[in-house]
């Protein structure tokens, strides 16, 4: 008999707190550069996780732990990149 895989855990850059990769939402930066905003992280690039609620999306951009999605990400996060993670989590809300 096989054993079901484990989902592998991720940590949210707002909050800290340890989930499965299903249960947070994730932000990529892809080879070229591309921000892209995911539900379920199945693209190759480079994630960062934050859960789906806005106290912990309001956390990275402007509260304690306001860059942590730029420094896991290396890159910089334009307002537009915020819309499209304000929308999301509002959207899984909805």
């Amino acid at each position: 008999m096989f054993k079901k895989a484990a989902m592998p855990k991720r940590t949210c850059c707002g909050c800290r707190e340890i989930k499965s990769k299903l249960e947070l939402l994730a932000i990529t930066r892809l080879k070229d550069g591309t921000i892209i905003v995911q539900d379920k992280p199945f693209v190759a690039g480079r994630s960062a996780y934050v859960c789906r609620k806005a106290s912990c999306v309001d956390k990275v951009f402007k509260g304690t732990k306001k860059d942590a999605l730029s420094k896991s990400l290396k890159t910089n996060l334009t307002p537009s990149i915020r819309l499209m993670i304000e929308q999301s989590v509002k959207k899984h809300h909805d």
